[in-house]
């Protein structure tokens, strides 16, 4: 009897040992776990916050996608790929390029007091707010669909209550912004009461052009 009581007792101290260590692997193993929870919820914390804006101008919007592009005539918000071609630009007209690396995907240019004789194949109705802001609605398709033949030549039509010249047989992604039951000279009042006059011309050479960044522009186009 006494030799089972030795062995039983040897098992059940072997067993308690073997469940101690089994119990203090999990222990470990959920330690682990919740520590790494922890530093994972940490760093997704840190990386959602957001960043300081450019100016106390753009509240609301975070200085690693906008910026605010100012001249003495105008301002608008566009993402950190355009920037001023200073070398074309004049006192009266303003030409911006959004870059990737160094290869030009759109240009923006905008002409103050001036009267260029400029054709498109699009063009963008805007309304005008508060009389020194713009409102921007939807770009047309290509004017040639207007007329029943291939046109070889610049022609002055109207198209979404807009008058512009319209370049027919062009295959460019060009847009005119044009105020609605205008043409393409819009008025805006400026901060000191002055009137101007104001050409936007909008050109996108990427693969799959769009009218996106042009709205986004439009829809912040502020006189100064």
């Amino acid at each position: 009897m006494r030799y089972h009581y030795q062995i039983d007792h040897h098992h059940q101290k072997s067993f308690i040992k073997r469940t101690s260590l089994f119990l203090i692997f999990v222990v470990i193993c959920i330690l682990i776990f919740v520590g790494y929870a922890y530093i994972d919820r940490m760093n997704e914390s840190s990386s959602n916050t957001e960043e300081k804006t450019t100016s106390n101008e753009s509240d609301g919007y975070f200085a690693s996608a906008v910026s605010i592009i100012r001249s003495p005539y105008f301002q608008f918000q566009a993402n950190k790929s355009w920037s001023q071609a200073t070398s074309d630009s004049s006192n009266s007209k303003f030409v911006y390029r959004s870059l990737r690396g160094s290869l030009i995907e759109r240009e923006l240019t905008i002409y103050v007091n001036d009267s260029p004789n400029l054709s498109v194949t699009r063009v963008l109705p805007v309304n005008t707010k508060s009389t020194s802001e713009l409102l921007p609605q939807t770009v047309s398709d290509h004017c040639g669909k207007l007329f029943p033949t291939k046109q070889q030549s610049i022609q002055s039509i109207t198209m979404d209550r807009v008058t512009f010249n319209c370049q027919g047989d062009s295959t460019a992604y060009t847009v005119l912004a044009g105020l609605i039951g205008g043409n393409t000279q819009i008025s805006l009042t400026r901060p000191d009461g002055q009137k101007a006059n104001y050409t936007i011309y909008y050109s996108d050479v990427t693969a799959t052009p769009s009218a996106s960044q042009l709205n986004e522009i439009i829809s912040t186009f502020q006189a100064r």
